[in-house]
């Protein structure tokens, strides 16, 4: 009986050091990543979000998207993700104007280069959600379209799969809503309101997060 208490401690000790290795080297096995992506499959209308009376009309006329990812652990369930995207968006305009002139629809061309700041949570083997910031460069100089240079939100749902090789692929139905916060406000901003398919692979980088 005397070494009950002893042995009781040691095997309690063993139990909760090989518990905590295992979760922790469940997070470092997860590590980070670095990916590719391509974006598109979607609508994206330029919109205000307080009409304006006798203007034009902006129509989403198809768009592209392709991005670098890297995604680092931040625990068994989250991630962190960022990157660099640039997409082209298609514009179909118009023109509310009076009958006598031409109101004939055309299209106008919109070029963002996107840096994404995202929180992704891990719903058990296959499924996840993300969310977060996305902070947008237009690099057009003069367009009917509003600027769209500012910050945005994007939130999505997906599906995904790690083969043991660490190659990884995933499915990512999305919603993005561009420049909520323009760097150049106008009063009728227009905002690029994205829904889209994200198709993606990436890899897990060796050693340790």
């Amino acid at each position: 009986m005397k070494y009950a208490l002893p042995v009781t401690f040691l095997l309690a000790k063993l139990l909760l050091s090989t518990t905590l290795f295992s979760q922790e080297d469940s997070s470092e096995k997860r590590g980070s990543q670095m990916g590719f992506y391509f974006a598109s499959f979607g609508n994206n209308p330029a919109l205000p979000f307080l009409p304006l009376t006798g203007s034009a009309s902006y129509g989403g006329a198809g768009f592209y998207t392709l991005g670098a990812s890297y995604a680092r652990a931040l625990s068994r369930r989250f991630d962190l993700e960022t990157g660099l995207a640039f997409s082209r968006h298609k514009i179909r305009v118009q023109p509310n104007l009076p009958p006598d002139m031409d109101d004939t629809p055309y299209e106008t061309s919109l070029h963002l280069f996107t840096l994404p700041v995202m929180i992704k949570m891990n719903l058990g083997r296959f499924f996840f959600a993300n969310g977060g910031v996305l902070l947008d460069v237009d690099t057009g100089l003069s367009d009917p379209v509003d600027n769209q240079s500012g910050m945005g939100v994007m939130l999505g749902v997906g599906l995904g799969y790690v083969f043991h090789s660490g190659l990884s692929l995933y499915f990512n139905p999305y919603l993005k809503a561009h420049s909520l916060l323009p760097f150049v406000p106008d009063g009728y901003q227009h905002h690029l309101m994205e829904t889209g398919i994200q198709l993606g692979m990436a890899y897990r980088l060796a050693g340790p997060g």
